[in-house]
């Protein structure tokens, strides 16, 4: 686990595998991470939690989470 930065021009990873923020991308699941902090904070390990299980479901080596609800792949299989 850890943090990562990117360059807008060279992103870290590139596919939006999964969201909870965007329904209008057709990688939303139909929940939405809730809007206020205090049910957002709530709310996140849930989400991460959810991550991790795709992750591991998929065989992926990495993932990331950005924009406060997009789980992010990069196409690395164990």
């Amino acid at each position: 686990m850890g943090c990562y930065r990117e360059d807008g021009s060279d992103l870290a990873m590139q596919e939006i595998f999964h969201n909870e923020v965007s329904p209008e991308l057709p990688s939303f699941d139909g929940n939405v991470l809730p809007d206020s902090s205090d049910d957002y904070i709530a709310a996140f390990p849930d989400f991460l939690c959810k991550c991790a299980r795709k992750a591991t479901e998929n065989k992926w080596e990495y993932f990331g989470v950005r924009e406060l609800g997009e789980l992010l792949i990069k196409q690395i299989r164990l």
